[in-house]
């Protein structure tokens, strides 16, 4: 469970991270000067997400977890994609800097 509120926070962070350069419509839907100030924490917000993933792999990998195979299968792979997310998320936006 814990591994999954991980990827879910990472995701969500990531997302809020990404805001001003992904998303620019969603940032016209809402009020004005609000995807500056988001704008301005977006590297904090990124690190935030690699912080909440690193704990997500460390629940998974190295605590020991009497949970069955399957949700321990079904929580690796969630894990997994959000960090493949977040890293994609993070290399866009740095090519945007550039």
């Amino acid at each position: 469970m814990k591994a999954i509120l991980s990827s879910i926070l990472s995701i969500t962070t990531a997302f809020l991270a990404s805001l001003c350069c992904i998303f620019p419509l969603v940032l016209a839907a809402l009020p004005a000067g609000l995807g500056f100030k988001i704008a301005q924490y977006r590297w904090h917000l990124l690190g935030l997400s690699f912080l909440i993933l690193g704990y997500g792999y460390y629940d998974q990998f190295l605590r020991k977890c009497s949970c069955d195979r399957k949700k321990l299968i079904i929580n690796r792979t969630l894990l997994i994609i959000s960090t493949l997310l977040l890293v994609g998320i993070s290399v866009y936006m740095l090519i945007q800097e550039m």
